[in-house]
């Protein structure tokens, strides 16, 4: 369960101010009967409604984590980002538009990306056709034309290794303790496991990786970036 309190302002019950996500499996999530969340306080007493998608911090999660709601709204945003700024392309020079296509649409996409860690590919192709626009968009390259090699000679990564290079990002700051403790304290390395001091994983650096047996439990930060790293 995911229980997202908002500011209250003045009078409004924070029923109208609450959100109550579920989480969990397509068939947990169907068992489910309880579809309100009574909040009791000094004053009075009301019911939140459950909903299936929430948003924190602009990050819209849905009841399965699956992320296909947020990045449905990345693509919405990138795509009106990009129609925008095909209006004035023949105003501006490559460069001119090369950096407004990473101010406006681009940033979108590196926001959070790290959350996408194990999204599957059917989302991640979504995302790909955005950065494939916004290629077309700098080089001038129309709709037909491979895309393939226009993003490399941008020195844009594909979608899928931008979210890994933001992962290992995250792991790197984890180990040299510019993270939050929250974080650094589940990247730890093999060397500082007793019995495991001198095994060929310790002496390359290498992560411990805990043990999962659900799909969920791979996109944990504590195992997949971990693995990622190694």
């Amino acid at each position: 369960m995911y229980w997202a309190p908002r500011s209250v302002d003045g009078g409004e019950q924070i029923a109208e101010k609450t959100q109550l996500l579920w989480l969990g499996t397509r068939q947990q999530l169907t068992n489910l009967t309880i579809s309100q969340l009574h909040l009791v306080t000094a004053a009075s007493s009301s019911a939140a409604e459950t909903v299936s998608t929430a948003s924190n911090f602009g990050v819209i999660f849905d009841s399965q984590l699956t992320m296909s709601a947020h990045i449905s709204a990345v693509c919405q945003t990138g795509f009106f980002q990009l129609r925008q700024q095909r209006t004035i392309r023949r105003s501006l020079t490559p460069d001119s538009t090369c950096a407004l296509v990473q101010a406006f649409a681009s940033c979108c996409m590196d926001y959070c990306s790290s959350l996408l860690a194990g999204v599957a590919d059917v989302h991640l192709h979504r995302l790909q056709s955005v950065q494939n626009a916004a290629a077309r968009l700098v080089s001038g390259a129309r709709r037909h034309d491979h895309i393939t090699p226009i993003p490399a000679t941008l020195h844009w990564l594909p979608v899928h290794e931008r979210v890994t290079f933001k992962t290992v990002v995250l792991v790197w700051k984890c180990l040299h303790d510019v993270a939050p403790r929250y974080l650094v304290d589940l990247c730890v390395p093999t060397a500082a496991t007793a019995g495991r001091r001198q095994s060929r994983s310790a002496v390359s650096g290498a992560l411990m990786v805990p043990w999962t047996r659900t799909s969920t439990g791979q996109c944990n930060f504590a195992v997949y970036d971990p693995r990622t790293w190694n």
